[in-house]
């Protein structure tokens, strides 16, 4: 990507609709995810400095430890050691959300003025492929349950179950990005447009102001989330 012109860059995303292949729903959300990173992270119209070769290092290496971090957590979900070829597709995989991540903390820092690296130490995310490790024990699953997401001791935990598939890690990071919908929108410097999305996404779950979001309508938002 850094060696593309501006041109190639803003046609990037259009270019990689162009396959004639009917592409597997798994393989539509990881396609569309980075297209999302790509659109949103290499922008060629912004102004901010992204594209400094600091800034660059400082973001592959966050989103190259979150990949690592997501791999070994869904190889616990294995009964068997995955190959050595499958390991690099999941990493790949996993890279593309944790672009998706990165061009988030990114908007929040236009936005707020956060450095990214610190948004990504609030939300303190780990991908969990083995709960126990956690001395949490989950009873009465779901029949077909392929994840879950809590916080537990300061940490945003993406818990990865024996089912998962590729749309699990972003249909559990749709709960973490409602938390943090609401954490933004109640700084005092939260512009007027992302309070508005906020009351946009309360009136689309029957949420009325103050109160707590169900159990239900946080599965309604993950489930929108992960189709977007």
């Amino acid at each position: 990507l850094m060696n593309l012109t501006s041109e190639q860059l803003a046609e990037l995303p259009y270019r990689a609709l162009e396959s004639k292949a009917a592409p597997s729903r798994e393989n539509l959300v990881v396609r569309s995810t980075a297209l999302t990173a790509i659109s949103e992270y290499f922008n060629p119209s912004r102004t901010d400095p992204i594209l400094s070769s600091t800034a660059v290092a400082d973001a592959y290496r966050r989103v190259d430890a979150f990949a690592e971090q997501a791999y070994q957590a869904w190889a616990d979900t294995r009964k068997a050691p995955p190959a050595d070829s499958t390991r690099k597709s999941k990493i790949n995989e996993f890279r593309n959300v944790g672009f998706l991540l990165e061009a988030r903390a990114s908007v929040i820092e236009e936005t707020f003025g956060i450095p990214r690296q610190a948004t990504w130490d609030r939300w303190n995310l780990e991908v969990v492929g083995d709960p126990s490790k956690l001395g949490v024990e989950y009873k009465n699953l779901p029949k077909g349950a392929r994840g879950g997401f809590l916080q537990m001791d300061g940490k945003s935990l993406v818990l990865l179950f024996e089912k998962n598939d590729k749309t699990t890690l972003l249909h559990e990071l749709g709960h973490m990005f409602l938390q943090d919908l609401e954490y933004l929108s109640a700084l005092p410097q939260a512009p007027v447009r992302l309070k508005a999305d906020l009351q946009a996404v309360r009136r689309f779950l029957d949420s009325p102001d103050g109160t707590e979001f169900t159990t239900k309508q946080q599965e309604r938002f993950a489930r929108q989330w992960e189709a977007y």
